[in-house]
């Protein structure tokens, strides 16, 4: 336990160190410096409906339905990671998505496109709020997949 523990910090370090991942983290997800208000700016962070449960639900319910596509050996012995960035707009809407797969072989290439097309067709946040007026804010979420626990992780 200490061991996966360890694996998952030194995991989030890694990517927080790499171009993409500037960010401040939120409950789930981080917000990206340089790229829009600050945090101290922000009197309400972009929501998803239902909260931090319903997006891991929305994202387990459609990654579990994904993996099906791949072979359940290979499953057993991979892991897989990508970093998801996306614009919720002042309307709530999600826009400007951006996937970058840090970690995947070729036979898990359903759940890369999954990634893409579940994000493309998130249902409207709630915004960002900055003194009373809608923001566009960029979110981004870490998506893993853990072949020792058999089950994905979003941070």
């Amino acid at each position: 336990m200490k061991t996966s523990l360890l694996h998952s910090c030194c995991i989030i370090l890694l990517l927080l160190s790499g171009p993409l991942c500037y960010g401040q983290f939120l409950q789930k997800g981080f917000l990206f410096e340089g790229m829009g208000p600050s945090e101290s700016e922000i009197d309400s962070f972009p929501v998803y409906p239902g909260g931090d449960e319903a997006l891991e639900e929305y994202l387990y319910t459609h990654l579990k339905e994904a993996s099906k596509g791949v072979n359940q050996s290979l499953l057993t012995l991979s892991t897989y990671r990508a970093v998801v960035q996306f614009q919720v707009d002042e309307m709530g809407n999600v826009n400007k998505q951006r996937v970058r797969i840090r970690e995947s072989t070729p036979d898990m290439a359903i759940l890369d496109e999954k990634v893409k097309e579940m994000i493309k067709s998130m249902p409207q946040w709630s915004p960002c709020i900055i003194g009373n007026t809608a923001t566009p804010q960029k979110v981004g979420l870490i998506i893993t997949y853990d072949a020792n626990k058999s089950q994905f992780d979003f941070k």
